[in-house]
């Protein structure tokens, strides 16, 4: 008599513990049997959870995606008609691959394989299908499909539900290529027409049709004439694509793969299925002047047209164009002619804006007096985060403002940017209120909920805050950090009301603070901030909300200094102060009552201007450039409250002083991060290689030879090296010079983009209050 089988509870929790994130199940209606779930595609439920989900005959479902370790299931419907074949296939081009997966029967006879990728799986996609019956209204049956990032699937031990391979609970981990070789095989089976009309996206808008020979008149355009007689194949061959299978519907192996299909090409259509096969999308068609484009000009149609019209495609069109970009989503616009960067960098940091009346401008002092690395900026913002800390939940202003700030502190590696870090540290820890020294790394967004919760007012000061950073556009590739990002977010907002956490079964891990108050100074390289700068992090809110202090010299000489025992006695007593400060009595750590600090007259006026010209910034640039300035007006008045906290502690009030202090101060980091986005972002590959090379030469203020430029771009063809010169020179961002020599004048290319001082906005308390919004730009 074999050994019983384990009860489903006991199954579940082994689930979890293996790592996946399981839940309770409808059957009839294959959901989770929860009110809500979203929380656990994000988190993996505890055991007292699971404990009070599953009884003996409960219905078990498991979350695909990074959750639950990069889980993804293939699922064969049909009653599994396809799996064999499928299986056939998978052995046929990677031995032994089946037989490690885990497989498992349907209530209906399908079939359920399951793995774990080593990279993260996107969302769910349909591999194989065919034509419905006649009279269907010609929907197509699903054959095999993916559930991915997001998705689930009822599981054994569900009624109906049956292992046959493998066990859930020990599931294997393939590589990349493996998951290419399962999709890949599964995608060959499919019978479903390929769209005649290839399209560069997703939407209607990014549809092209394909124009045949017949079609060509007068006219005709070189994409199009390319679309017509380009060879295709011979394009994709010189790019290491590989054709496995000849036929009416062509396979294609993409490069750097060994066997298995990563593309089809039928009727003109090089349809892509692999999601490792840059610079094409998963799942999407490319006519061949996409494909031509994509391949020989990193995305920029317009520089394909031209190539193309050379090579003697296409004639003269009637509208004077080579290419109507319309017609492709997401292709390159046709390169615009600014005379100069749209965002010139402001200039070094203003030095007078360093000098801070009272407890800031000490701080800031101690701390360039007792580092072997003095750096300025990075002094002031350390001094403003801590600042921020212990003013927490104290003071506001008449808007309901409070002190609570995130100040990013850029510095190469090497150049000092630890002895502010260490300063504020030291500082708390001798004036006997370590209580507000937070945790100097973040695992997860629950430990920073139950961090604020310990201690309300608190100060992060993370080291190599770039990492967190880095996530804010790619949310599934480490979905801890982008989580805790999001809930930064909240707390920010929540500053001057409750932050409610999430709910979770178990009630005593619910969690609302009255009055949060995180503050953050964090550290990294310039280049980790610029990485996780996209179109989507600058319009989330995260990077709006930051202060960015960059230093002008990662590199300073060292300075010969004793570091001192102890915190200048003035420094501490203030700092004590405010630890003993509680405006709202004894009850204040659990409902502060902070005190209100008012503007006078003129400080009014000026923050009032600043926030109309803010405003007006906003709604004048585009999206990701106006997303900067939405929170402009808010950090300054966050600025000059710190200011007024420190000038003068016991008689509050937000002076003209202060506001021109907090302005200033704003308006010049909100510029000069501008500057870094003008640098960084970009919407397509060309683009993206165009803004390094422009990197590089700014970075070369003396110029680059013709050799010291191959150096630099030694990762380009000469054809793209060539173009991204050309399209630099005709827009003026770049000017390629002449020097005399002994020999023959030598060329010499400089960027004609550079730094302007930095011009303080105009601050004028005396300006007309009832000037009309928007005025000032």
């Amino acid at each position: 008599m074999g050994a019983p089988s384990p009860s489903t509870p006991d199954v579940a929790l082994a689930c979890l513990r293996a790592g996946l994130s399981v839940m309770p199940a409808l059957l009839a209606e294959k959901r989770p049997a929860l009110p809500t779930w979203k929380a656990y595609r994000e988190r993996l439920p505890t055991e007292d959870e699971v404990r009070s989900w599953f009884g003996p005959d409960t219905p078990v479902c498991v979350v695909t995606g990074a959750v639950s370790g990069n889980l993804e299931m293939i699922d064969f419907d049909q009653r599994g008609e396809l799996f064999d074949r499928w299986a056939a296939r998978v052995e046929e081009h990677a031995p032994g691959l089946v037989s490690r997966l885990y497989a498992e029967r349907s209530q209906r006879g399908g079939r359920h394989v399951a793995y774990r990728c080593e990279a993260p799986v996107c969302g769910s996609l349909k591999l194989a299908q065919r034509p419905g019956p006649a009279g269907g209204g010609d929907k197509a049956v699903t054959l095999i499909e993916t559930r991915g990032e997001g998705g689930l699937f009822l599981c054994a031990p569900t009624a109906g539900y049956e292992a046959i391979l493998g066990d859930l609970r020990a599931l294997p981990v393939v590589t990349a290529d493996e998951r290419d070789v399962l999709l890949g095989c599964a995608w060959a089976l499919d019978e479903s027409p390929r769209p005649q009309r290839p399209v560069l996206g997703e939407g209607e808008e990014g549809v092209s049709s394909v124009s045949s020979v017949s079609e060509q008149a007068a006219g005709v355009r070189p994409g199009d004439d390319f679309n017509a007689r380009g060879d295709v194949r011979e394009l994709l061959q010189s790019h290491g694509w590989r054709r496995v299978r000849a036929g009416e519907n062509e396979h294609w192996c993409r490069p750097g793969k060994e066997h298995g299909t990563s593309a089809t090409l039928k009727d003109g259509v090089f349809y892509v299925f692999s999601s490792s096969a840059a610079p094409f999308e998963p799942q999407q068609g490319y006519a061949p002047f996409a494909v031509y484009a994509l391949l020989e000009h990193g995305g920029d149609f317009a520089a394909a047209a031209s190539a193309l019209r050379h090579r003697g495609y296409g004639s003269e069109p009637d509208d004077g164009g080579d290419v109507d970009l319309s017609a492709f989503a997401g292709a390159a616009p046709a390169h615009e002619e600014p005379a100069e960067a749209t965002f010139p960098h402001p200039g070094p940091f203003p030095p007078h804006l360093l000098r801070v009346p009272g407890l800031l401008g000490e701080v800031v002092d101690f701390t360039l007096a007792s580092s072997m690395y003095p750096q300025p900026t990075l002094a002031l913002a350390a001094a403003i985060a801590l600042m921020g800390a212990i003013t927490g939940r104290k003071v506001r202003d008449e808007l309901n403002t409070r002190t609570n700030v995130y100040c990013v502190a850029l510095c190469e590696t090497g150049g000092g940017k630890e002895r502010a870090r260490q300063v504020n540290k030291e500082i708390l820890f001798q004036a006997a209120m370590d209580k507000y020294v937070g945790p100097e790394g973040l695992a997860s967004h629950a430990g920073v909920v139950s961090a604020v919760h310990r201690q309300p007012s608190i100060l992060f000061q993370l080291d190599e805050i770039g990492r967190l950073l880095k996530t804010i556009g790619e949310p599934t590739r480490t979905p801890h950090l982008y989580h805790i990002a999001t809930v930064l977010m909240k707390l920010f907002t929540s500053s001057g009301s409750v932050y409610i956490g999430d709910a979770y079964a178990d009630a005593d891990n619910n969690r609302s603070i009255n009055q949060p108050h995180a503050c953050v100074y964090g550290t990294t390289v310039r280049a980790s901030l610029c990485a996780g700068l996209t179109h989507e992090s600058l319009t989330d809110g995260f990077v709006p909300r930051m202060l960015v202090f960059e230093t002008d010299d990662s590199d300073p000489d060292p300075v010969e200094v004793r570091i001192p025992d102890a915190i200048p006695e003035a420094i501490l007593a203030s700092v004590r102060w405010w630890g003993d400060f509680k405006p709202g009595g004894n009850l204040s750590p659990e409902n502060p009552a902070p005190v209100v600090v008012p503007y006078d007259e003129n400080a009014r006026a000026l923050m009032s201007e600043f926030t109309r010209r803010a405003r007006a910034e906003r709604r004048r640039l585009p999206e990701a450039a106006g997303a900067l300035w939405t929170r402009a007006a808010e950090k300054a008045r966050k600025l000059a409250l710190l200011h007024a906290c420190s000038h003068d502690r016991e008689g509050l009030l937000v002076d003209e002083a202060a506001a021109r202090w907090a302005i200033e101060l704003t308006d010049y980091l909100t510029r000069r991060l501008l500057a870094i986005a003008e640098d960084w972002i970009a919407e397509t590959p060309f683009e993206a290689k165009r803004k390094r090379l422009l990197r590089d030469l700014k970075a070369s203020p003396s110029g680059l030879t013709r050799t010291q430029m191959y150096r630099k771009t030694k990762h380009l063809t000469g054809r793209e090296r060539s173009e991204l010169i050309e399209s630099l020179i005709s827009t003026g961002e770049i000017v390629e010079c002449r020097e005399a020599t002994r020999g023959a004048p030598r060329i010499v290319f400089r960027a004609s983009c550079t730094s302007s001082p930095y011009s303080p906005p105009v601050c004028s308390p005396a300006r007309d209050s009832r000037a009309q919004e928007g005025e000032g730009t």
